[in-house]
């Protein structure tokens, strides 16, 4: 079967890019490895539970590119509140901020600030705190792999640094009531998307691609791909011929952070909402809402390989949402998983700025002959990674280039 555009994956990237080349006139089909729409948009409803995130959780900045797809589905949109409770648990004791000077312990928000302040080298941020206190160390540590989906032995200061300055779409984080998915099934409507159709090999000349997914071979003039470099580095899509030295060189330079989702399910609904930084291994944000059963944890970087088999046992949740969250009664009854770093189709959370990578994200943008594009969280650079909409900004911006290199209309 042929169209004009392959388009390798369904998340807000691949979704958006398609949309936007339908508009443009051109045919597009979305090819899915899933048997679901969304990427790393994951919405797990729990019954009788309002639903709980476990991938993308918030719009960040009121002037993000999400919000346009929020307004024309008429999905509702919240501030995230700021005035629940807020904790660290370290070493056995639960500190709300106004006890981290106490305990000789500097805000990490605050060293995070001081890390991203522009001239600093393109340094991992781990051997610039070396100098900082034993306990100072392990909590920015943790909060700032947490943060930024990120090891901090590669998490870049000046990377952080490029972020910030390059950063356009507002401070203000919003959450939607109704659930993330709703976003992609707005992008997904009126396309055609098949699931359950991996690509593993992406055959391709100039002006023609070939690939065979969901049981069908499928030719296009060109193929968006929306993969992370972590899926092409790991072979799970692979290209005929293979793609250009400097573009192989830019994958394997382009990391995502390990990431693990924990939804627990509680015996009691919680009397108050709250939110925790747990910092001792492995760390973690906690999260539980007042009247919720659900208990959320939401862990990053390198200490999620040790996480899973502590996860699996009820009595860790237990303990960990206990040390945050003294006022829950109960326990947990039901535990499920999400295990990003083992998904074959994520490879990890999301990109983020390690040392020397913003330039690797630029070349892995990049289009290969007018024929393979690249779309996704790792093509943005410094602006807006590591957001649903960087994602649907480069969608947009991949659907510009190919219908620039295959002459449609503009858009």
């Amino acid at each position: 079967m042929k169209v004009d555009v392959l388009v390798v994956g369904a998340g807000a990237a691949g979704l958006a890019c398609a949309r936007s080349l339908v508009r443009r006139g051109l045919s597009a089909i979305v090819l899915e490895a899933r048997d679901r729409i969304g990427g790393r948009i994951l919405t797990v409803r729990p019954a009788g539970e309002p639903p709980v995130e476990a991938g993308a959780q918030v719009v960040h900045g009121e002037r993000a590119a999400t919000w346009l797809v929020l307004r024309a589905a008429g999905l509702r949109a919240e501030p995230l509140r700021t005035d629940v409770s807020f904790a660290v648990t370290v070493g056995g004791r639960r500190l709300e901020p106004r006890d981290l000077p106490g305990a000789g312990i500097l805000p990490p928000w605050s060293v995070e600030e001081r890390l991203s302040a522009p001239g600093l080298p393109d340094r991992p941020v781990a051997e610039l705190l070396l100098t900082a206190s034993p306990l100072d160390r392990q909590v920015a540590l943790a909060w700032l792999a947490q943060v930024w989906c990120a090891d901090p032995a590669r998490l870049s200061v000046s990377g952080m640094a490029a972020v910030r300055e390059a950063w356009g779409a507002g401070r203000e984080d919003f959450e939607l009531p109704d659930g993330y998915d709703l976003v992609a099934r707005h992008l997904a409507a009126g396309l055609d998307v098949r699931l359950d159709a991996p690509v593993a090999v992406l055959r391709w000349r100039p002006g023609l691609v070939t690939a065979e997914a969901g049981g069908h071979e499928w030719t296009a003039a060109a193929a968006v791909v929306t993969a992370p470099p972590g899926v092409v580095a790991g072979r799970a899509l692979q290209f005929e011929p293979p793609l250009p030295p400097a573009k192989q060189a830019a994958c394997a330079g382009l990391p995502a952070g390990d990431a693990l989702t924990v939804v627990a399910t509680w015996s009691e609904p919680a009397p108050r909402s709250g939110w925790a930084l747990a910092v001792d291994e492995p760390s973690g944000f906690w999260r539980v809402r007042e009247g919720s059963c659900t208990v959320l944890g939401s862990l990053k970087g390198p200490g999620v390989r040790a996480a899973l088999g502590l996860a699996r046992a009820p009595t860790w949740v237990d303990r960990m949402a206990g040390a945050a969250f003294p006022w829950l009664r109960g326990r947990s009854t039901a535990l499920e998983l999400v295990d990003w770093g083992r998904d074959p189709f994520s490879g990890g959370g999301y990109c983020y700025p390690a040392a020397g990578s913003l330039a690797a994200q630029v070349v892995w943008a990049e289009p290969v002959a007018g024929t393979l594009f690249f779309a996704g969280d790792a093509t943005v650079g410094a602006r807006h990674p590591s957001t649903v909409h960087g994602a649907l900004e480069s969608g947009h911006r991949a659907a510009s280039e190919v219908a620039e290199s295959l002459g449609a209309a503009g858009c």
